[in-house]
């Protein structure tokens, strides 16, 4: 098998197991927040927590004991954002300016701009860092979005599926190096 074959087998497997694991697993329930005022409160680098509801997410909260799953940076509204690829794509589709926007990571997808709106009728939590000054979070969601199109790391990924197995069972090369 070629390098090229070796390399196409691996991303076919990649985003098969991607797609597999991105299916949701349980209905759309009531969502336990106010979105309305969700979006109203929200402030440029504030990091919004949702229950997942994919295979993914059932797997992280096995892992975690946590319900929560997903984490997006809110970096602000479209229009607020320096103009890039992302951005000008986002405004093609149809996206408007005001819409307040997450930068998320996901298996598949890498890391990514979506509307907030995506997340209306989920179980969202609002995290803000205390004493955050304005220059500071602009720092932080500059260091962010120079991220955006970068590609999900699917090292976590195994990490996480290593706690479904005895520590002293997995060969030391398989072991992750997170308790050390």
């Amino acid at each position: 098998m070629s390098d090229t074959d070796s390399r196409d087998w691996r991303a076919r497997v990649i985003a098969g197991v991607s797609r597999w694991l991105r299916q949701e697993t349980r209905p759309l329930g009531m969502p336990r927040n106010d979105f309305e005022r969700l979006c109203e409160q929200l402030r440029p680098a504030d990091v919004v927590l949702v229950e997942g509801r994919t295979r993914i997410s059932g797997i992280i909260q096995s892992v975690t004991l946590s319900s929560w799953t997903h984490a997006g940076l809110y970096v602000g509204r479209l229009d607020d954002l320096a103009a890039g690829d992302a951005v000008a794509r986002l405004r093609d589709a149809g996206v408007p300016g005001d819409m307040p926007m997450l930068l998320e990571a996901e298996i598949g997808r890498g890391v990514h701009l979506s509307p907030i709106t995506r997340y209306a009728r989920e179980h969202l939590r609002l995290c803000r860092a205390r004493e955050l000054s304005v220059r500071d979070a602009q720092t932080v969601v500059a260091f962010a979005l120079a991220r955006l199109g970068a590609p999900y790391n699917l090292r976590q990924i195994g990490d996480l599926l290593r706690f479904f197995f005895p520590y002293g069972l997995l060969p030391r090369r398989w072991r992750s190096s997170l308790f050390e």
